[in-house]
């Protein structure tokens, strides 16, 4: 860092060292690069906000950006804070499965293994809802033979 201070991946690297012993320092770090539009600092400065901070809003703001600017990590912790129900979305299996999914293309190892699972559990559902929807099929034609006789 010292040879290249311009260079932001240096700074980056810095500032996820600095996590460990120096919060201040990497918060600085980390709003700095967020400031300069390094993608990969969003979600950092977004897991201070959310972990150290308790500042759940400012966090989600910053997944989100971080997401827009095709950060992988950012769209986890958004999958992540849906999960627990600290982030409300209008439909959140479609939204957890296009942010795993977009995350996975990027490379994400976890994001592809948790769309996988979203999946075979969105499967899962469907199979059940049609399931259910046979069997009151079927229980409201026995009900209809019931009331004839």
């Amino acid at each position: 860092m010292q040879a290249f201070p311009a260079e932001l991946r240096y700074q980056y690297q810095l500032g996820r060292a600095a996590q460990f012993k120096d919060k201040k320092q990497a918060f600085d770090i980390f709003t700095r690069l967020v400031q300069a539009n390094y993608a990969a600092a969003l979600d950092n400065l977004g897991g201070m906000y959310l972990n150290d901070r308790k500042d759940t809003a400012t966090a989600i703001k910053l997944f989100r950006r971080g997401s827009e600017l095709g950060d992988a990590d950012s769209m986890v912790s958004l999958v992540d804070l849906i999960d627990k129900g600290l982030m409300s979305v209008p439909n959140p299996e479609q939204t957890k499965l296009a942010l795993l999914k977009r995350a996975a293309e990027l490379g994400h190892s976890g994001a592809q293994r948790g769309y996988e699972l979203e999946l075979q559990k969105a499967n899962q559902a469907r199979i059940d809802q049609a399931t259910q929807r046979q069997m009151m099929q079927i229980f409201g034609t026995f009900v209809q033979g019931v009331a004839r006789r």
